[in-house]
């Protein structure tokens, strides 16, 4: 809603009004003073959260700051008409211009605020119907996916099996190994809740697999129990809710379309440096002498999960006798790659603000796998190109590192 410059400015406008609180008497004087108080306790209050308070938080999230603002624009705006009636013109214009800068700004950056919303909304909406139609865009996808494949015996009724009702649940694909992914509907489209959060476990007597899932309404658990009926048929149970699936064929695209694009996989290496971890790992596809690439590089400390890891889109480029140069920039920094294939291996030297901060030898496989990136459309430059700019707004990836 505000930006730091205006808060700034609220917060050092207070000085303005002390002169005028010691010349001025009665109501008046009461007045100037409880404004003044109020943004000299303001200014108090943001020197002890930024220097004191935030540095000894993780993540700190400031929505004071905005309340902070608001109040200030308020107390300051009041002050106003108090100085004007005393006569204080000159300081009253430059409060209010000051005032209405203030309130300008605030209300253009929220209603920017509110258009990146929307946009994201939107985004965010096509990245879910992306991701869902790339896992059924043919058979092969499928069963990387999802390791599933029609029949299987009790107790996992492994399959893919389809709501008979209506209800906020569409889909439960179950593998042979019991893993199971529960669809739902978010807008258009089906999002699902996966093996991460699809705890489940056969019982003792009987096809039956009890699972947990997250509460989609707060921040608690739901019950799971799925009972097969028949050979065709399914009852799940969720918090005591009934609903009906039946086995039906996926729904996987019939005419996918062709591949322009040939999938190299990920090529990935981890450096120890101490209890940290550097990962440098690119996913790669070619188109003759075009390569395309995403990377993922960061320094985390070893053998346990790490999050927030942001990859990164490093286009394409073409070859040359040193192998493919790529450029590009993120957070205000310019990085610069140069990959070469070698057998089963790539080479990579990896550059950042013109500094070389890795030169090594890339094995096939992942330390980090990301379902975002390894669902990447192979069929055409701008195909891909569309994925990217949508499937990574907002997205970390995540995984756990060995120990080093």
């Amino acid at each position: 809603m505000t930006t730091p410059l205006i808060n700034l400015l609220l917060l050092v406008l207070w000085p303005l009004l002390l002169w005028p609180a010691v010349r001025l008497t009665g109501k008046a004087r009461i007045w100037i003073v409880t404004v003044a108080g109020l943004g000299a306790l303001a200014a108090g209050y943001e020197i002890w959260a930024t220097f004191v308070w935030a540095p000894n938080v993780v993540a700190p999230i400031r929505f004071d700051i905005n309340l902070i603002s608001l109040a200030l624009a308020a107390a300051y705006a009041s002050a106003v008409p108090v100085l004007s009636i005393a006569r204080w013109r000159k300081t009253a214009a430059l409060l209010c211009l000051v005032v209405v800068t203030v309130v300008g700004v605030m209300v253009y950056v929220d209603g920017a605020a509110r258009r990146e919303a929307a946009r994201l909304t939107v985004v965010f909406r096509e990245q879910n119907a992306l991701l869902f139609a790339a896992k059924f865009r043919d058979r092969a996808t499928f069963d990387a996916y999802f390791g599933t494949a029609d029949g299987g015996s009790a107790p996992n009724p492994a399959g893919h099996w389809q709501a008979a009702e209506q209800s906020n649940f569409s889909r439960l694909i179950v593998n042979p190994a019991g893993q199971s992914w529960l669809f739902y509907r978010c807008g258009d489209t089906e999002c699902h809740f996966g093996p991460e959060e699809l705890k489940s476990q056969p019982s003792d007597n009987g096809p039956t697999t009890w699972a947990t899932l997250p509460d989609m309404q707060g921040d608690g658990r739901q019950s799971l129990r799925v009972t097969r009926e028949s050979p065709d048929r399914l009852n799940v149970q969720i918090d005591g809710n009934l609903i009906r699936f039946v086995k039906a064929p996926p729904p996987i695209d019939p005419s996918p379309a062709p591949e322009m694009l040939d999938d190299l996989g990920p090529f990935s290496a981890l450096e120890c440096e101490g209890q940290h971890a550097k990962v440098r790992q690119v996913w790669l596809w070619r188109d003759g002498a075009t390569l395309y690439s995403v990377g993922n590089f960061a320094t985390k400390l070893a053998g346990v999960r790490a999050d927030f890891l942001s990859p990164m889109v490093m286009g394409t480029a073409e070859g040359s006798d040193d192998g493919w140069v790529f450029k590009w920039s993120k957070d205000r920094k310019s990085w610069k790659a140069i990959i070469a294939l070698a057998g089963d291996s790539a080479t990579l030297m990896l550059f950042r603000d013109g500094r070389a901060v890795a030169d090594q030898v890339l094995s096939p496989g992942a330390v980090i796998r990301d379902e975002a990136i390894d669902l990447a459309p192979r069929t055409t430059a701008a195909d891909w190109a569309h994925w990217f700019d949508t499937v990574l707004v907002g997205h970390f990836a995540a995984g756990d590192l060995p120990p080093c």
